[in-house]
């Protein structure tokens, strides 16, 4: 959790799948949006992720691919594990084609 003044501003988890890390839940509080607090959970998240086994590819099934490919993320267009697939399918709300898995490419500084 991410706090601003005593109050929890944005949250996040990694789920370590075994094979793969996926970094799930990941939200901030609609009036501290467009200040970085995103940014700094999303890489917060992969720094714990990197941590547990720096091997693990990193995923990410989102309906924002814009904000989190700006942190070093892109399409996964295959090779990505079956259950991602499942969630983009089932777990969503929104419509599948509206949701994207991505895999984290970048670099941590």
């Amino acid at each position: 959790m991410a706090r601003v003044e005593d109050k929890v501003v944005a949250f996040g988890r990694i789920i370590d799948h075994g094979e793969f890390h996926e970094i799930a839940s990941l939200g901030v509080d609609y009036y501290h949006r467009k200040k970085g607090i995103g940014k700094k959970m999303l890489f917060f998240l992969i720094q714990k992720a990197k941590r547990i086994d720096a091997r693990k590819p990193i995923y990410g099934v989102t309906h924002l691919p814009e904000f989190i490919s700006s942190c070093g993320f892109v399409h996964a267009e295959d090779g990505y594990p079956d259950y991602l697939d499942y969630k983009r399918k089932h777990a969503c709300r929104l419509d599948e084609s509206k949701i994207s898995i991505m895999e984290w490419k970048g670099i941590l500084g």
